[in-house]
């Protein structure tokens, strides 16, 4: 992992990530706020191969901070599909039609026929591929509102030179308490590991709140950085945890969580609170892609994951 630089090089992935505030149940003003920080993001010489966006980009949070009838309406309201009539692959293809970039969304709140998964999308440099990774660990509060678990770990990728793919794990929140997922992962030849995480009322013991009704949910940030820190050393490659800034309809603090970056030897590196945009190049690991030991693994641990659902 390297500081971000104005070489341009083929064997890195070069990522600017946003690392901003979402309004909640505000997709016009998110809209507006988010094409600004995109052409923030792409305004550089050389712009980033790979943009993410704060988690639940459009809408904030559509589990945890309403009562069950509200909630259930506004995912009946705010569900989406992953494909061209989706908001927020129309977004995306709005917002970066003029650069060739990837960009990393989510998660969201996907509607499949009549069922829903929480997922994290990829829309390819090209802007003709969406690729999904739909969350594995449902917590038992997400269950009750039907959102269902995926059945396969995140493996996405950006097209490189020469046909050779970068590869990027992917992991939801509270994905990161399971070790295998991320082994996996780097079985599968991921040059690094990214995933978002807000302080949702399901997510304990990672949440943190005040005794009031209106207070700010936080994360804990010493046990975040030592998840980050531990599942890098784990898989010798970086881990990303993508945190963001929800703030209610009149503009006030509803809940916050650091970008986190962790290095395999070094540990965590970055930890980002405020809003801006953060620039890194990966480069590949030093190791080959998914041989035929680690693809007999993944075939275990797919079925496993396919029974449990």
């Amino acid at each position: 992992m390297e500081v971000y630089n104005d070489d341009e090089r083929e064997d890195v992935i070069r990522i600017a990530i946003i690392h901003g505030k979402i309004r909640y149940q505000a997709r016009r003003q998110n809209i507006h706020k988010l094409s600004a920080s995109i052409e923030e993001a792409m305004s550089k010489e050389e712009p980033p191969q790979l943009l993410i966006l704060p988690p639940y980009p459009l809408t904030g949070p559509l589990i945890g901070y309403n009562s069950h009838d509200r909630t259930m309406r506004y995912i009946k309201s705010n569900a989406e599909r992953i494909n061209e009539k989706g908001y927020t692959t129309q977004f995306i293809w709005q917002r970066i039609t003029l650069y060739t970039a990837s960009v990393l969304a989510g998660p969201i709140i996907e509607r499949a026929g009549p069922k829903l998964f929480n997922t994290m999308l990829l829309v390819d440099q090209d802007h003709h591929r969406v690729l999904r990774y739909r969350k594995i660990s449902v917590s038992p509060l997400e269950a009750k509102y039907r959102i269902n678990p995926g059945k396969e770990p995140g493996l996405l990728s950006i097209p490189g030179p020469g046909g050779i793919d970068k590869r990027l794990g992917v992991f939801i929140e509270n994905d990161i308490m399971h070790p295998e997922i991320f082994r996996i992962l780097s079985l599968m030849g991921s040059w690094v590991i990214i995933g978002s995480i807000l302080p949702l009322p399901y997510m304990e013991p990672l949440v943190t709140s005040g005794e009031s009704e209106e207070a700010v949910y936080t994360v804990n940030s010493s046990l975040l950085e030592s998840f980050a820190s531990v599942r890098a050393m784990e898989t010798g490659v970086p881990v990303i945890i993508v945190g963001g800034i929800i703030e209610n309809l009149h503009g006030e603090l509803m809940a916050e969580s650091p970008t986190i970056i962790a290095d395999p030897e070094l540990g965590v590196v970055k930890v980002q609170r405020d809003e801006d945009i953060l620039r890194l190049d990966i480069t590949p690991p030093e190791k080959p892609s998914c041989t035929q030991e680690c693809t007999n693994v993944l075939n275990a641990v797919q079925k496993y994951y396919r029974h449990k659902a």
